[in-house]
């Protein structure tokens, strides 16, 4: 589940870290992605990495528990052609609109950040009913 935090922002904008680039929610905030398949995930942390691995981007889900395997994102097949040259992180300096947008172009899911108390029930009533 989310982390209780009152003294951050329910959304943390991503540092680079090494070639990492964490998107983070906590106070019940998560991010969300409908798969092209129609199902729905989520991280347990609700964060989500950017990270630069040889000469590529890969993008994942970052759950942060060893209970709950990493999982990677789909992306689209031109994705890592146009950031194959890339030496700016793709994240660097922006917003979580940005971010969100990136997301959701790049992708081949459908991202959104939702609040929820209990955020396993909420994404299986999602893939029951299976409506975003």
């Amino acid at each position: 589940m989310s982390k209780e935090r009152k003294d951050n922002p329910d959304v943390l904008l991503p540092p680079k870290m090494n070639g990492y680039s964490y998107f983070d929610t906590f106070n019940k905030y998560y991010v969300i992605e409908k798969t092209k398949n129609g199902e729905y995930r989520y991280a347990s942390t609700g964060s989500l990495a950017l990270h630069k691995r040889e000469n590529e981007y890969e993008l994942e889900w970052w759950s942060g528990r060893t209970n709950i395997p990493n999982q990677s994102i789909e992306v689209k097949p031109e994705y890592n052609e146009y950031y194959q040259d890339s030496i700016e992180h793709p994240w660097k300096d922006k917003d979580a609109n940005y971010i969100m947008r990136w997301l959701n172009y790049w992708t081949t899911g459908e991202f959104s950040i939702v609040y929820s108390e209990n955020i396993k029930e909420y994404v299986d009533s999602l893939n029951q009913a299976g409506i975003f």
